[in-house]
């Protein structure tokens, strides 16, 4: 059984996401917040972990890419999806710079659209990225960057800090 945990302000995203998590016989949701700062506190209580979090990125209070550097410091067990309806390339570089493994935008929320059927045909986005996640390799679906192979990521921010506090030493 995976768990999963869900960060998402969105209303309608968060009960499509639901919807497909719920798809999988082999699944079980554990963490369903709205905000970073909720899914602190119940990450801080939590019985059972998240084996996998899908994290918006755009957030009230506490934005999805702090979470990200965050939860890859405290919580290095917890495989991070990010999630998010408006992406680029340097988002996408730095949010996998910070933590999470893979990055898939809210089309696979819509699979009977044209942009969706055009782009994927029938394939299943959604289980791909988690598929791939479990595995600890990067997925990045096509319509965000259709060369993600290529990306070149960046130095967490989390690196950087330990490369400063072990200098000033």
């Amino acid at each position: 059984m995976i768990a999963f945990g869900l960060v998402e302000d969105n209303e309608r995203f968060r009960i499509l996401i639901k919807k497909e998590i719920s798809k999988l016989n082999y699944s079980t949701l554990v963490i369903d917040v709205v905000d970073g700062y909720e899914l602190l506190l119940k990450l801080n209580v939590a019985k059972k972990l998240p084996d996998i979090l899908f994290l918006d990125i755009e957030l009230p209070k506490i934005d999805g890419l702090l979470l990200t550097s965050y939860i890859s410091q405290v919580y290095p067990s917890i495989k991070m999806i990010g999630v998010s309806s408006h992406s680029n390339k340097a988002l996408v570089t730095e949010v996998l710079s910070e933590g999470a493994i893979s990055f898939i935008s809210k089309h696979f929320t819509s699979p009977d659209s044209a942009i969706y059927k055009l782009t994927y045909g029938n394939r299943n986005v959604f289980k791909e990225a988690i598929d791939q996640t479990i595995l600890n390799n990067t997925y990045i679906d096509d319509l965000l960057f259709n060369k993600g192979r290529e990306l070149i990521l960046s130095t967490s921010t989390n690196q950087t800090n330990r490369y400063e506090s072990k200098r000033s030493s």
